[in-house]
């Protein structure tokens, strides 16, 4: 009995063991390893060693559109042999290999709200994960590392997880970094863009970093770097993008006779402001008041410098007869673009949002409060169709007035 007793013990011991061993080969962080070779600036080379996973399934990576297929070809590499993968299929693989492409962001025609890889021929890459970066079943703990031969520049990143912001992986030789705190902000530009990095600019984004950090004191998150990236655009694209990632974000400015002009400059900021707030803000705000609260903020920090708050309320009154859908209130907009995926009305989430929130704040400073101070409030106090709960309008109400309230929720929302 004291035998059989025994050997029932090694083997419950060995069986924890082998299970331990198992769980922590499988959990071993993943590397996806970028090459970027100096002679093919507009292509990369990605590779990651899975020899250790055994037998795993390849998820297909998030797509900024989702209502497209993946298209990444990506090879299997086992006894020297490859093949293709197939996402959702159980496979053992030693290496996984695939290729990405970057297309020149030099000929001022690039806009960065579409999110596709683009290089500079100042030295540096940006690749938006969409599209790009397939996941691993059961393992999170992916790192994605670019290596560019002729530099001998090594970056590396953590792939964030589905319900965190996009990674957007600037690397290579930036232009200028400065100090904010326990901060690291590194700036890409562009041979335009080097005119923007003046004293003075620098201090204009220093000063609003410090503004919009401040509405997420307590919950903001913790980045020891953020990397920014602003891009040239001709003013005949009529366009001016930009994204926001994890720990950084990329922001167009307006090029006009192969100059960056003073409004350009000024526009440059404003669209800096916004994806800061976006990178910044810890809060999951409905997609009507993520875009309008963003878009709000990105004028409002401009105050920390030398210009004036830009009065967006009569703006909306003056240009709104140029949006087809103008009447049209926020929630329902919100609720044509979620459900519908009609783009149609997305404008609205800028123009007539950010006029709502100036004009809400202007009533809250009226009554020596703020809208900074009720941010985190607001994040809690939507339902899933981005509608105000009750609780919310009625502490609104106590804020600056029942009729004051009602007329901006019928006027807005």
């Amino acid at each position: 009995m004291t035998s059989l007793f025994v050997f029932v013990l090694k083997l419950l011991f060995l069986l924890v063991l082998l299970y331990s061993n198992s769980a922590s080969t499988h959990n071993e962080p993943i590397i996806y390893k970028l090459t970027i070779s100096s002679k093919e600036q507009d292509r990369g080379y990605f590779s990651a060693d899975t020899s250790h996973l055994n037998q795993f399934t390849l998820l297909p990576p998030r797509s900024f559109n989702q209502q497209s297929e993946p298209n990444l070809a990506i090879e299997c590499v086992k006894n020297s042999k490859t093949k293709s993968i197939t996402f959702g299929e159980a496979i053992n693989c030693e290496q996984i290999k695939w290729q990405v492409s970057f297309r020149s962001a030099d000929n001022h025609d690039t806009d960065l709200s579409k999110q596709s890889n683009f290089y500079s021929g100042e030295g540096w890459w940006v690749l938006f994960e969409w599209d790009q970066l397939p996941r691993i079943n059961s393992n999170d703990e992916i790192t994605v590392c670019a290596n560019i031969i002729r530099t001998q520049q090594n970056k590396c990143h953590p792939l964030p997880n589905i319900n965190q912001p996009p990674l957007i992986f600037i690397f290579g030789q930036s232009a200028s970094m400065f100090e904010l705190g326990k901060q690291s902000i590194n700036v890409y530009t562009d041979t335009s863009g080097k005119t923007l990095l003046n004293n003075e600019n620098i201090s204009s984004l220093i000063k609003q970093y410090h503004y919009i950090m401040s509405l997420f004191v307590e919950d903001a998150p913790k980045l020891t770097t953020i990397d920014l990236a602003w891009v040239g655009i001709s003013k005949e694209h009529q366009v001016l993008g930009g994204a926001a990632g994890v720990s950084s974000y990329v922001s167009n400015y307006i090029i006009e006779d192969e100059r960056v002009t003073t409004e350009s400059q000024k526009r440059l900021f404003w669209i800096t402001g916004h994806e800061t707030f976006h990178m910044l803000t810890p809060y999951q705000y409905p997609l009507w008041m993520s875009e309008s609260l963003a878009h709000y903020y990105g004028y409002k920090s401009l105050t920390q410098t030398t210009q004036p708050n830009k009065d967006l309320v009569s703006q909306w009154e003056i240009n709104k007869s140029k949006f087809p859908f103008a009447d049209t209130g926020l929630y329902q907009a919100h609720k044509k673009v979620s459900n519908d995926h009609n783009m149609m009305y997305y404008p609205l989430f800028y123009e007539k949002g950010a006029a709502f929130w100036q004009e809400l704040d202007n009533h809250l400073q009226k009554k020596n409060h703020s809208l900074d101070q009720i941010l985190p409030l607001l994040a809690q106090s939507t339902d899933h169709n981005g509608r105000f709960r009750t609780s919310l309008i009625k502490t609104l109400e106590q804020l600056i007035g029942t009729d004051e309230i009602e007329t901006l929720l019928l006027k807005y929302l």
